[in-house]
This record gives structure tokens, sequence and C-alpha cells, in this order.
């Protein structure tokens, strides 16, 4: 049986693969709904292209959809004001419910990244977030963590690097590490790749 479940979860896993998911903003307000998916707005639809498109009842620009560690949900960010205008928002929505959940949404600039940022292992996600510290030596781009399963406001700081940003952060494959890009506030050259 064990053998049954894990071809079956690995075919699963190869047809997610090939499948592009495009996210689209839905020019409606977030009270609407719509009746082919959840109730709330939310649903997913085939393209003629053979790719599905996940469609989410949200305004903003919705960027950057990251896998879970089961291949059931997606991360991603809600640029609130368009295409990389923040304030920007961390969501989750399930892909078997359609449920939309706010992870991260308190006004800040919290972005995740593509890739490896959902760490099966730890269910920890990492994001980098812009906080606006009293501190003008702080305010800039510092790393977060948050579980998986966590809620607004259960965000806890990783970084804290006097006149240095620190974004794009990634997991190590077993939870152990992050690594991500720094280097001087508000100079763009001579980024350091750091591992914490």
């Amino acid at each position: 049986m064990k053998n049954i479940n894990l071809k079956i979860n690995i075919i699963l896993k190869v047809v997610i693969i090939n499948i592009i998911i495009f996210f689209s903003c839905q020019n409606s307000t977030d009270e609407e709904s719509d009746s082919s998916g959840d109730g709330e707005g939310n649903y997913i639809t085939e393209r003629s292209d053979d790719a599905y498109q996940v469609n989410i009842n949200l305004t903003g620009s919705l960027q950057n959809p990251a896998w879970s560690p089961d291949g059931n949900s997606l991360l991603f960010t809600r640029f609130r004001n368009g295409y990389n205008e923040g304030p920007a928002d961390l969501y989750i929505i399930d892909l078997t419910t359609l449920t939309l959940t706010p992870l991260v949404n308190d006004g800040s600039a919290n972005v995740n990244l593509p890739g490896s940022v959902w760490n099966s292992n730890i269910n920890e996600i990492v994001f980098s977030s812009t906080r606006g510290d009293t501190d003008p030596d702080l305010d800039h781009d510092e790393i977060y963590s948050i579980a998986g399963d966590g809620n607004p406001g259960d965000e806890v700081k990783v970084t804290e690097r006097i006149g240095f940003q620190a974004y794009e952060p990634s997991f190590s494959p077993d939870g152990d590490f992050i690594v991500f890009e720094s280097h001087v506030v508000d100079v763009e050259g001579d980024g350091e790749i750091i591992i914490k």
C-alpha cells in the first residue's frame, strides 16, 4: 500500500509540475463571488493550452507563487497597489478547497519568493519585509519566518542587519539554514550571499 501511495504521489507531483499556473486578479470586490468555485470568488479554470489558471478574488497584483510541501496549497504575495507596488501581503490558497487564508497582512512590504520558501521539515515559511522600524538604521528589508499554519502577527524576525538589507531568502532542504541576498541599504551593487 505504501508503494502505491508513493507512486500516486509521484505521478501527481509530475502532473502538477507540468501544469502552468497563472494567477489573475478579478476586477471585482472581495464581496463578489463566483458560483463555479468556493462561493468566495476563488476558482480554477482549465485554459485552452492545457494549463490551469488559479483565479483568486483579490485586488492588486498576485505574484511569486510557491508550492506548499504537500503540493496542496500555494503561498503567494499580493501587492495591493499593482505590480511590485506595496504594501504587500502573504496569502495561502488551498487548491483542494480553494480556501484563501491571509498569513501576513500588517500593511508592510511583505514578500515571499518562488522556490524553497516553505520548508517541509519544520513547516516554516521565510520571507522578507520592510516594517517601518522607528530606528532609521533598521528601516529596510529584513528576513522573517512564520509557521505554515500561522496567523497574522505570528511572524518572527530572523535578521537585524544595521545598514544592510536582507531579502530574497530560501531554506536549506533540511530547514537548518536560510540563505539570502544582502547589500548596503540603498546601494544596489556589490550584493553578498549570506547563510544564517
